[in-house]
C-alpha cells in the first residue's frame, strides 16, 4: 500500500459519456429515470465529491462504474475504453455498507482479495502474505487478523473495508461514506489515510453528505438531483477566505468601510461579539485584515472560508427539500 499503481495509459482515467439509466419495477407505476444523460469526467489524481440528496442517482452511477449494471444507452469509459473485466483490477471500492460472509476471517478477505485481483506486488504466497500484514498494521487490525467477520464492530468491519478496497493499489478508488459511523478518532484516522490515497496519486470519488470532507479532501465536486448533473466545480474556486474580527457587528463594520474605502464582503456571519467576513479572494480579505489592525480591531483568525462552499452546496438539497 506504499507503492505507486501501475502506470496506465494517458489520457483521462474514466469518463462517463451521455448515461441513461431507467428503472421498472412495476408495471403499475411510471418508469424511475436514475440518470438521465449523464456526462462525467473523472481527472487523473484529483479526489472528486459525488454530491447530491437520496435518490439522486449516486448509487446508480457508482453501480454503472463498477459493471454491476448496465446503461440503456451512453457508455462508461476507463483509460478511454469500455469498462470490461480487466479493467476492474484497478479499481476499489468501499460500499457505505460491506457484506461478508460472517465465518471469514479479517485476514482471509484480504488474502482472497489479492488473489483476485493478482496485483504486480503480490504474485507470491509470500508477497501475498506481507502485504496483509502490513495492511493490517497500517489499519490497525494486526490482532484481530484471525477474528471472524460477524465478530467485528462496525469500527473494525470499516478499517476491514478500507484496506480491501486499497490492498491491491488501485488506480481509481470509489469511497461510498468512507467515516459513515466511525468514532472521532476513527474518522480521523479515515481521512488520513483518504488524504495519503491522493497524495500516491490515486483518482478518487469521493460519495458523502459531510461537507466538511468534500471542503479538506477534494479537488472537485459534481452534484446530482434527480438524474441530472445540476452542478460541477474546483472546491479552490468556491472557498474563499474569511476573517474574524472582535467587536464590531454588521453596522459598524459598513460604516468602517466606508471609512476606510474598503470592498465588500460577500458574507457576514455574527456570533455574539465575534463577526466573520467572507471574501471571493485573498486581496479583500487581506485589505480588510490590514485597515483593522491598523485602526487596533483584533482579528482573531485569517484563512480558507471552508464554510462558503459548504452553504453554497447545501443549497443544492434545500432546492430539492
Amino acid at each position: 500500500m506504499t507503492e505507486t499503481p501501475a502506470t496506465l495509459p494517458e489520457g483521462p482515467l474514466l469518463q462517463i459519456e451521455q448515461v441513461r439509466k431507467v428503472f421498472r419495477t412495476d408495471v403499475f407505476k411510471p418508469a424511475q429515470v436514475a440518470l438521465a444523460g449523464l456526462s462525467l469526467t473523472l481527472r487523473r489524481g484529483q479526489c472528486t465529491a459525488l454530491l447530491g440528496p437520496n435518490g439522486a442517482g449516486k448509487t446508480t452511477t457508482i453501480r454503472l462504474i463498477l459493471g454491476l449494471i448496465a446503461p440503456d444507452s451512453g457508455r462508461v469509459l476507463f483509460t478511454g475504453r469500455p469498462m470490461s473485466t480487466a479493467s476492474k483490477q484497478y479499481i476499489g471500492y468501499m460500499p457505505e455498507t460491506a457484506k461478508l460472509p460472517a465465518s471469514l476471517q479479517v485476514a482471509e478477505v484480504l488474502r482472497q482479495q489479492l488473489l483476485l485481483f493478482a496485483p504486480p506486488h503480490a504474485t507470491t504466497a509470500k508477497q501475498r502474505r506481507q502485504c496483509v500484514e502490513a495492511t493490517l498494521a497500517e489499519v490497525g487490525l494486526s490482532q484481530h487478523a484471525h477474528k471472524r467477520i460477524g465478530r467485528l464492530s462496525k469500527g473494525m468491519a470499516r478499517r476491514l473495508a478500507w484496506a480491501q478496497a486499497t490492498i491491491h493499489r488501485p488506480q481509481l478508488l470509489i469511497l461510498d461514506e468512507p467515516a459513515s459511523g466511525l468514532d472521532p478518532l476513527a474518522r480521523r484516522s479515515m481521512l488520513g489515510w483518504i488524504q495519503a490515497e491522493k497524495s500516491r496519486g490515486t483518482t478518487i470519488l469521493l460519495c458523502t453528505h459531510e461537507m466538511l470532507q468534500v471542503s479538506t479532501l477534494c479537488d472537485d465536486y459534481v452534484v446530482l438531483r434527480r438524474g441530472h448533473l445540476v452542478a460541477s466545480g474546483l472546491v479552490a474556486a468556491s472557498t474563499g477566505v474569511c476573517l474574524s474580527v472582535s467587536g464590531l457587528g454588521e453596522t459598524g463594520l459598513s460604516r468602517f468601510a466606508l471609512t476606510e474605502e474598503l470592498p465588500p464582503w460577500r458574507a457576514l456571519r455574527q456570533d455574539g461579539f465575534l463577526a466573520e467576513l467572507s471574501f471571493v479572494d485573498y486581496d479583500g480579505a487581506a485589505m480588510w485584515a490590514a485597515a483593522l489592525l491598523r485602526k487596533g480591531y483584533v482579528v482573531t483568525r485569517f484563512g480558507d472560508d471552508y464554510r462558503a462552499i459548504e452553504e453554497q452546496l447545501l443549497s443544492y438539497y434545500l432546492e430539492e427539500a
